[in-house]
């Protein structure tokens, strides 16, 4: 069982999912008003890329804590934690 003290840690990975809906929506947008031809395969293409992208992004937030209880032993890389670090943000550990 996870200790009642990480509770909520988890919360900016699902309260993130509607940011990066929102931010592909603007693209696939953008893109229609410019007219350039994209054919389906090229955007299915470019859409698996991005869910990869936000994903490797946005999934950290929601295992770190699993990882810290040792729910799991996996390697701990994690790029959303390296650039936490390097920008001294600490929101894992609150």
């Amino acid at each position: 069982m996870i200790n009642p003290a990480h509770f909520g840690r988890s919360a900016p990975f699902f309260l993130l999912q509607p940011l990066g809906i929102a931010m592909e929506g603007i693209v696939v947008t953008v893109v229609q008003k410019s007219h350039i031809p994209v054919t389906p395969i090229i955007s299915k293409l470019v859409g698996y890329c991005w869910v990869c992208l936000w994903l490797t992004l946005t999934v950290p937030l929601f295992i770190d804590v699993l990882l810290d209880e040792g729910v799991y032993s996996v390697a701990q890389f994690s790029p959303t934690r390296l650039l936490l670090d390097y920008l001294h943000i600490s929101i894992s550990r609150m």
